[in-house]
């Protein structure tokens, strides 16, 4: 639980590793699966080595590796700099590569006269003495009054391979198990090897500095007792992706054999992921060569989905038409809510099982704290196989949403390329019982819709122009109307409704809708794949939101305010093994996701999470709870029970009242009755006050996250 004791949190981590070579402690046959990144042991060349890297003129850049990790060094002429007159600032670019979390606080520039101080980007062009930055594959100098110095040398911490992260990859859009060779080092270990094993795992190369040339490569190889069992050359140039190995090892096994994983070649991070002992036959999920009734699982999250973008939700029919036959091929929770009104807290709802401010305590810039045993975490020490493919922004490893994951990429790029992924991932099947968590902004901001959506859809949705403009028109709007903040779509409380105002809204739901065909479209292509590899026979599909999206329907654009409905209500669909298709109308909540994982995956759950499996039956009791959870104390939460709704913010002790609606007859949330003689939202406050002051009390200590200036920029990007 959140609360559980650092002991108790080693003794989990203890039973973990003595069950690992097994798929399940209490398994007393079948295969078994020995994960080994734990047990190979880094063999890298003893002294301190310096490598070229051609960089930029004939010039080079030295990386200088040692057994703890790598540094690299580029020297910089005066000659280099460009000034940029509109930002007051030098720049040089420079296309850098390195891990999440260490741009900041692992980055130093120096010149003869000393180091240059760091600062934010949007801090950089005000000040008045000499500081730096790196944002979007640029250096920026702040150099007041001068020109910029004759000589300085960028410094960077590419590789860092600490004790406790040595059996840790965490290099840029990779995380997960495993390790991170350079060239000319290798990682071993002595292992028995039964009969008819196979080793499986995966690989990908990440360069340290651009532009890589058509001629670099890494080479990976595998040796058993010195004879090369597998080779592999690959490319590193800095995009995500990686590819899944098989390698078939001797019939009758090995007695205390000696597997070598190296690497030659041009200077990079070559990952191998999961390596994995297990059996070399595994039949196809749902028909093993050995008994295993677990399920596989898969839960799709499109970002941002509010739940009427669905005809099976009210929406328009033929915008989602694949998602619509889902919805009538399985579980169709009609009526299903979010804990959080954005991305970061309901993701780690979702994750840990518990409310947003018991496991975030109000700060913005906090991470899912390594105290919390996530369900990736329960499902991993029962013996699956678990990755996430995500879209990055706050589902990132550096907001601690890794946490369980043997293997995650965070894929910036296009949706069909992170299904892609996806697929790559099902398809590297090693037999044990997989849980995959698939994300994507794909219908976030900023809004995009396809050609072939706008041939197919531009004229019935009135699609016209392009999103951004349209946004430039709400601003431009609400500043005639008097507004004053440079991001007034997302609070226009207090500006009186004009018929421009929802003539643009309605045009920008239009290009979110055109989104929303693109999303279906691609969604059906992989939803495929789920039905012929036999998992939707085998296991579960979830497809859900983490949040909805803002219309102006309440004064505000886009999410993260106050809880109303078109920021909260999102879709829940679930498919897959023995599910008989039914619609359920009675309200449930996202807060219900972990405890219906752990149920399909036969794993226990923790007693104190205050949702309940979806697959148990019988009909949702007491009230729903959700969260404004955007790192204010004052934040604003909202109760449900049955169709009475009321917001309030935590007050002292308890909570204050400052909104009520009754949804059976106002479902647009239109008429506040808060102040009105209606005595049902006293009642329901008083009634459910103690549950608040619960939910809102932290369970947990919070860990801040310092974020680099790309990481900033990605979340620019989306609108944050």
């Amino acid at each position: 639980m959140p609360g559980s004791t650092p002991f108790s949190r080693l003794a989990t981590v203890a039973l973990a590793l003595a069950c690992a070579p097994v798929s399940s402690c209490d398994r007393s046959s079948g295969p078994e699966w020995l994960p080994l990144d734990e047990r190979l042991a880094l063999d890298a060349p003893a002294e301190r080595r310096s490598i070229p890297l051609p960089w930029r003129a004939g010039r080079s850049a030295e990386l200088v590796a040692e057994h703890g990790g790598a540094t690299l060094h580029v020297s910089i002429r005066r000659e280099d700099w460009h000034f940029k007159p509109k930002l007051g600032v030098w720049v040089v670019p420079i296309e850098l590569f390195m891990p999440p979390r260490a741009a900041d606080n692992a980055v130093r520039l120096t010149t003869p006269q000393g180091p240059v101080s760091h600062a934010r980007p949007a801090q950089l062009a005000s000040k008045d003495q000499h500081a730096f930055t790196l944002v979007e594959g640029q250096l920026a100098l702040s150099w007041p009054g001068d020109a910029p110095p004759e000589e300085s040398t960028l410094s960077c911490a590419v590789l860092e391979r600490s004790r406790s992260q040595q059996h840790r990859i965490d290099q840029g859009a990779f995380s997960g198990r495993g390790l991170t060779l350079l060239a000319g080092e290798r990682a071993s270990c002595r292992v028995d090897i039964g009969p008819g094993s196979a080793l499986r795992f995966g690989t990908a190369a990440r360069p340290f500095l651009g532009p890589v040339a058509e001629s670099d490569g890494c080479v990976f190889r595998v040796r058993l007792d010195g004879e090369i069992r597998f080779e592999h050359r690959v490319r590193p140039d800095g995009e995500p992706g990686s590819q899944w190995h098989v390698v078939p090892l001797p019939d009758d096994g090995v007695h205390g054999a000696r597997l070598d994983f190296e690497v030659e070649g041009s200077p990079a991070s070559a990952m191998f992921f999961e390596p994995t002992l297990g059996p070399r036959e595994i039949g196809r999920r749902g028909a093993r060569p050995w008994k295993d009734a677990r399920a596989d699982i898969v839960v799709f999250v499109a970002d941002t989905l509010r739940a009427d973008s669905l005809a099976a939700y009210g929406g328009q029919p033929g915008i989602t038409p694949h998602l619509d036959e889902l919805a009538g091929r399985g579980l169709c929770f009609a009526r299903a809510w979010s804990t959080a009104t954005w991305t970061l807290p309901s993701h780690v709802s979702m994750f840990s099982g518990y409310y947003p401010p018991q496991v975030l305590p109000p700060d913005a810039r906090t991470r899912l704290p390594q105290a919390v045993e996530t369900v990736a975490e329960k499902l991993a020490r029962a013996g699956y196989r678990t990755g996430a493919i995500t879209g990055g922004g706050f589902v990132s490893s550096q907001f601690g949403v890794d946490q369980g994951f043997g293997y995650f990429l965070e894929e910036s790029g296009e949706l069909d390329e992170l299904l892609s992924e996806a697929r790559g991932f099902l398809d590297a099947d090693d037999g044990r019982p997989t849980f995959l968590f698939v994300q994507t902004y794909r219908v976030h901001w900023p809004y995009h819709a396809s050609e072939r959506t706008r041939s197919e859809l531009g004229e019935r949705l009135a699609l016209r122009g392009e999103a951004d403009k349209l946004l430039d028109a709400v601003r431009d709007e609400a500043h005639a109307q008097g507004a004053t903040s440079v991001r007034v779509q997302v609070d226009m409380t207090g500006l009186p409704s004009s018929p421009r105002m929802a003539e643009l809204a309605r045009q920008m739901h239009a290009h979110y809708l055109g989104g929303v065909a693109d999303l279906d479209r691609d969604f059906a292509t992989f939803l495929e794949h789920l039905r012929s590899s036999g998992l939707l026979e085998s296991g579960y599909l979830v497809f859900t939101s983490d949040h909805g999206e803002g219309f102006c329907e309440h004064a505000a654009f886009f999410h993260g305010r106050v809880p109303f409905e078109e920021q909260m209500r999102v879709p829940l669909l679930i498919a897959g093994r023995n599910l008989t298709a039914r619609r359920i109308d009675h309200p449930v909540s996202l807060i219900d996701l972990a405890p219906t994982l752990a149920e399909m995956a036969g794993v226990q759950g923790q007693p104190d999470w205050p949702g309940r499996s979806l697959l148990s039956g019988g009909a949702k009791s007491g009230a729903i709870f959700g969260f404004e959870a955007s790192g204010n104390r004052n934040d604003s939460l909202f109760v449900l029970e049955e169709e009475k709704k009321i917001l309030c913010v935590p007050e002292g002790t308890g909570a204050r009242l400052v909104g009520a609606y009754d949804l059976a007859r106002d479902g647009r949330e239109e008429h506040d009755l808060s102040a009105t003689d209606a005595a049902w939202p006293q009642e329901l406050l008083g009634r459910h006050g103690a549950s608040i002051r619960t939910l809102i009390t932290p369970l947990v200590q919070g860990e801040a996250v310092e974020l680099d200036a790309d990481k900033l920029a990605e979340l620019r990007e989306l609108g944050y």
